[in-house]
C-alpha cells in the first residue's frame, strides 16, 4: 500500500486497526495489524504538522481524522505497540484547544464546518490528563454529558476508572496567549480566554492541493473575528453538500472570505504564501517572564511550530505581516491588532507601486449601514446596491450588535452589498442575554442542537490605490465614535503627566515585511502615521509603532521590527518618550504613567538597552529585570545589560527630582 496524503486512507487505516483488534480470532489478524500501525505512524509523521493540524488545514477534517485515530488507539490491547505514545496524537488535540474561541468553537476554516472540540478534548484528557484541557471541557459540556462520554470510552489505559480520574484530576485555565502556528498557516490573536475577549483567526497557510477535489479555498491573508460570544467578520466556510451550486463561486471564491481580491483568477496552487512578521506584545503587571522565550521571525519558532509569549490581560498589541502572489500584483497584509481597551484592528494591505483596480471585502452578521462622516448623517443603504461613488468620508456599520464599525482610511471608488449562506455559531457558554432563570435552558439548547446555516452580509470596497488602509473597532451594543485620520508627523506632541512626545523617532527606518520606504518611496509607511481616536485615548500608529495616550496621562508604546543593529534614533530626529534602544533590540512595548513604567522588551543577543522613560525634572527609583532588582535610583536614562536573547520585564519606579 502506497502512502497517500489525505483523509480518507487514514481513516480507512484507523478502521483496518481497529478491526484487528476487535477480532483477533481472524487469521489476517497480525497481518493486518501491521500495514494499519505503519501506514498511521506514516500519516502522523507527514500528514500532521509538527503544530497538531492536519495535512489539509480544515477543522472539520482534522477532525474526522483524529476521530478515526482515537478509535484506533483505545480499541488496542495491552500487547500492541501504543499509539498513545506518539507526539503527533497528542499535538492533536493541542491545535484544537489552540484554535478554539473561547465561546467553545473553531470557524469553519477551508472546507469545513463549524467544529465543536470539547468532546475530542474530553478523549485526549482521557489519555493524556492535561489539566488545560479539563478546564475548557468542563466551560463547554454539560456534567451529564462528560459523565456520559466518560462510561462509554471504558478504563484509561493504565485501568483507571475515567469518571473518577476526570473527578479528581487538576484544572488549569489556557493561557490567554496569542500565538503563531506557523506549521499549518493560521495565527490566532487573543485577548484573553473570556468569552467577551475578542480573537481573531488569520489564514497565512497554503493551499494544499489534493487528487481529486482539494480542501483549500483560494482567499490567502483572510480573518475571521469574534468576540462576546458571537462572530463579528465572518466568512462563507464549508459547503453544505460539494454538488452546491455555489461551491466553486461563493464558498471555495475569494469572495465568501474577509479578502482582497484583484482581476482575474487568483493561482492559488502557486500562491507562495509567506509569514513576514509575528509580534505579540505587551504583558499583564504581575507576569514576570522568563528569559528564552524570544519571538524573532518566521523562522526561530521552536519545534511545535508556536511562538511562545503574548497578553493574557487586555493590553498590548499584536502584529501579523504576510505576503501571497496567487494574482498578478503581490500582495501584502499587516494587522495591527490593539488589545488594549478600546480595542480596534488596522488592517493595511499592499498591492505593490502604484495604483491597482482591487476589491476589499469583509462579511458580518448583520446588514452595514452607511455613515456619512462628513456631517454626520445616517443612511439606509438597500443591500445589493452598486457603485456607490460618494468622495464622502464615509464608515459602515453593522445594523446590530455585537458587530464592527469599518472606517477606511482611503476614499474607495464604488461600494457593493450582498449576501451568501453560511454556518453561523452557537456559544456553549452562557452569555450575558441570557437570563438567570433561563440561562441554563438555553444553554444546553444550543450545546444540543447543530449550527445552523444563516446569512452573512457582505460589504465589498472597490479601490484604485496600491495601498488600503482600513480600521475596524468592535462593539457590543452601540457603535462608538471613532476619528481615523491620516497625518506625516508621527506621535506628535503631547503633555500628559510629565510625559512628552515630539515626533516620529523612526523617520526612515526600515522594517522587515511593511517597510517604510521614506518620502517618494512606495511602501504602506508612505502613507505616513495614522490617528486613531476612541473613548479617552488617542492612538497613533506609523511604520513599526503604536502609540497610545490615555486622558488620565498614560502612555503606550511599542515597536518591532527594529533592525537590532541600529540602536538609536537615526540623525536629526526627536527623541519620544518613553522609548527604549539598543542594539540586539527586536521590539519592545512600554506602559508609562506618572509612578512608573514597565517594559517588555524581545532580543537576539547579550544587550545593552537604555531606557529613556523619565523626561527633564524626574529621576528614576529602583530598576527591576524579571523581578530581580539591577540598578538603584538614578538622574538620567537608565541603562540595563541583559544578558542574552529573550524576552524580558523591565520595571522602573519614577521619583520626583530632588524628592
Amino acid at each position: 500500500m502506497t502512502f497517500r496524503n489525505g483523509n480518507w486512507q487514514l481513516v480507512s487505516v484507523c478502521e483496518l486497526a481497529h478491526v484487528s483488534s476487535v477480532y483477533p480470532e481472524f487469521a489476517e489478524r497480525t497481518e493486518w495489524l501491521d500495514v494499519a500501525r505503519r501506514r498511521i505512524e506514516d500519516h502522523l509523521e507527514l500528514d500532521f504538522y509538527a503544530d497538531g493540524c492536519h495535512y489539509e488545514r480544515s477543522p472539520s477534517y482534522h477532525t474526522m481524522c483524529l476521530q478515526a485515530l482515537h478509535m484506533a488507539a483505545l480499541s488496542a490491547d495491552s500487547g500492541q505497540r501504543s499509539l498513545i505514545d506518539h507526539p503527533r496524537l497528542r499535538q492533536a488535540h493541542s491545535w484544537l484547544a489552540e484554535m478554539a474561541h473561547p465561546a467553545g468553537w473553531i470557524p469553519h476554516l477551508q472546507d469545513s464546518h463549524i467544529v465543536r472540540p470539547a468532546e475530542l478534548l474530553l478523549v485526549g484528557h482521557h489519555l493524556y490528563g492535561v489539566p488545560e484541557w479539563k478546564w475548557l471541557v468542563e466551560r463547554w459540556m454539560d456534567a451529564d454529558c462528560i459523565v456520559d462520554r466518560l462510561d462509554w470510552l471504558g478504563p484509561r489505559p493504565d485501568g483507571t476508572d475515567p469518571v473518577e480520574f476526570f473527578r479528581t484530576a487538576p484544572s488549569v485555565e489556557p493561557s490567554g496567549a496569542s500565538t503563531l502556528l506557523s506549521r499549518c498557516g493560521y495565527a490566532m490573536l487573543r485577548q484573553g480566554r473570556e468569552v467577551d475577549d475578542l480573537t481573531t483567526v488569520v489564514n497565512l497557510g497554503p493551499y494544499v492541493g489534493h487528487e481529486l477535489e482539494p480542501h483549500s479555498h483560494h482567499a490567502a491573508l483572510d480573518f475571521v473575528i469574534s468576540g462576546w460570544g458571537e462572530p463579528l467578520a465572518w466568512e462563507a466556510g464549508g459547503p453544505p453538500s460539494y454538488d452546491d451550486p455555489g461551491y466553486y463561486t461563493w464558498y471555495q471564491a475569494g469572495r465568501g472570505h474577509n479578502s482582497v481580491a484583484l482581476e482575474g483568477e487568483p493561482n492559488s496552487v502557486e500562491r507562495n504564501t509567506v509569514v513576514e512578521s509575528f509580534w505579540s506584545l505587551g504583558r499583564e503587571d504581575d507576569d514576570i517572564v522568563v528569559a528564552g522565550t524570544t519571538g524573532m521571525s518566521a523562522h526561530s519558532a521552536g519545534d511545535g511550530g508556536s511562538w511562545p509569549g503574548g497578553s493574557v490581560s487586555r493590553r498590548g498589541v499584536d502584529v501579523v505581516a504576510g505576503r501571497h502572489d496567487a494574482f498578478e500584483r503581490r500582495h501584502r497584509r499587516r494587522i495591527v491588532f490593539v488589545r488594549s481597551d478600546p480595542a480596534y484592528w488596522l488592517v493595511e494591505d499592499e498591492l505593490g507601486d502604484r495604483p491597482i483596480s482591487s476589491t476589499w471585502t469583509i462579511h458580518g452578521r448583520s446588514a452595514w449601514r452607511t455613515e456619512d462622516l462628513a456631517e454626520g448623517r445616517v443612511e439606509d443603504r438597500t443591500e445589493g446596491q452598486v457603485g456607490d461613488r460618494t468622495r464622502n468620508r464615509q464608515r459602515y456599520v453593522s445594523s446590530a450588535g455585537p458587530g464592527l464599525v469599518v472606517v477606511p482610511v482611503e476614499t474607495p471608488v464604488g461600494v457593493e452589498r450582498g449576501t451568501g449562506p453560511a454556518r453561523l455559531p452557537s456559544s456553549q457558554v452562557a452569555l450575558e442575554g441570557d437570563d438567570a432563570d433561563g440561562a441554563g435552558n438555553r444553554l444546553r439548547e444550543r450545546r444540543a442542537c447543530p449550527d445552523e446555516y444563516g446569512t452573512i452580509h457582505g460589504l465589498h470596497l472597490a479601490y484604485e490605490h496600491s495601498t488600503v488602509r482600513t480600521v475596524l473597532v468592535p462593539f457590543e451594543h452601540e457603535a462608538p465614535e471613532a476619528g481615523v485620520e491620516p497625518t506625516g508627523d508621527g506621535p506628535g506632541s503631547v503633555n500628559t503627566a510629565g510625559l512628552r512626545g515630539a515626533g516620529p523617532d523612526d523617520a526612515g527606518q526600515s522594517h522587515a515585511g511593511l517597510s517604510h520606504a521614506g518620502p517618494g518611496g512606495t511602501g504602506p509607511g508612505d502613507a505616513g502615521y495614522l490617528n486613531v481616536r476612541l473613548a479617552g485615548v488617542v492612538d497613533t500608529l506609523g511604520p513599526g509603532s503604536w502609540t497610545r495616550i490615555h486622558d488620565d496621562g498614560r502612555t503606550e508604546r511599542a515597536r518591532w521590527d527594529l533592525d537590532p543593529e541600529r540602536p538609536d534614533p537615526p540623525p536629526g530626529s526627536v527623541q519620544t518618550f518613553p522609548a527604549i534602544t539598543g542594539r540586539g533590540l527586536l521590539a519592545w512595548w512600554c506602559l508609562a504613567t506618572d509612578e512608573g513604567m514597565t517594559a517588555e522588551l524581545v532580543t537576539d543577543r547579550r544587550s545593552a538597552v537604555t531606557l529613556h522613560g523619565s523626561p527633564d525634572g524626574v529621576a528614576t527609583g529602583p530598576v527591576t529585570v524579571n523581578g530581580v532588582q539591577v540598578a538603584a535610583a538614578s538622574e538620567r536614562a537608565q541603562r540595563v545589560t541583559l544578558p542574552s536573547e529573550g524576552r524580558w520585564k523591565i520595571r522602573i519606579a519614577w521619583k520626583v527630582a530632588g524628592g
